[in-house]
């Protein structure tokens, strides 16, 4: 019976032993090591993909472009196109608005009917804003956008003003007020033939009365 015992406790030392072994070994920091630094450059290209989506989503916005200045060549050259499409007549360059760029005034002749049709060059193009006048004359008030469509022989305010028009986006429309502006006039007999030649010269702006 004793040495049943002391084989029992010598077995019960030995798989003591063993197990305190096993508990108490050293982990490899070594390898730990390796596996962080493993890591490491992971993160990293995980972080500049992202960096680098984040960049692709931004959105770049363009300056919007500038209204490129008109051109008064340009401009003739319109006026020149719509005269060769007229039969004979008068015209001539007047400034009704407050820019450099001229209307044009043509006139089919200076009798009592005769009124004057009015262009003025808006978005590229010359616009036709409407005939005004008679005896093919036309009063208006030189750069401050103001045209006298009454032709009566007498003062009659209700008809000044019903009739006094201003040229707003392309159009003739009629105007807040008449009054207090010098007055200018362009005439069928001061104004230029029109002709092959002074088309040609209207269109590089050489013309002169």
């Amino acid at each position: 019976m004793k040495k049943l015992l002391a084989a029992l406790l010598v077995l019960l030392l030995t798989v003591s032993i063993t197990a305190c072994g096993s508990g108490t070994s050293t982990p490899d920091f070594k390898d730990d090591t390796k596996v962080t630094e493993a890591a490491d450059p992971g993160n990293k290209a995980e972080s500049d993909t992202t960096a680098d989506d984040e960049a692709a989503t931004v959105e770049v916005t363009e300056e919007p472009p500038t209204d490129a200045p008109v051109s008064r060549i340009d401009a003739l050259e319109s006026y020149a196109a719509i005269l060769s499409e007229k039969d004979g007549g008068n015209f001539d360059l007047i400034y009704i608005d407050d820019d450099d760029i001229p209307e044009l005034a043509y006139f089919i002749g200076g009798a009592h009917l005769h009124q004057v049709a009015v262009y003025t060059y808006c978005n590229g193009s010359a616009v036709h804003l409407g005939e005004v006048g008679a005896y093919g004359t036309i009063a208006y008030s030189e750069r401050n956008n103001r045209i006298f469509g009454y032709t009566g022989m007498e003062a009659n305010p209700e008809l000044e003003a019903k009739y006094t028009y201003m040229i707003e986006d392309g159009s003739m429309v009629q105007a807040p007020d008449y009054e207090g502006y010098e007055l200018s006039t362009s005439y069928f007999d001061d104004a230029i033939k029109n002709t092959d030649y002074t088309r040609q010269m209207l269109a590089v702006d050489g013309l002169d009365k």
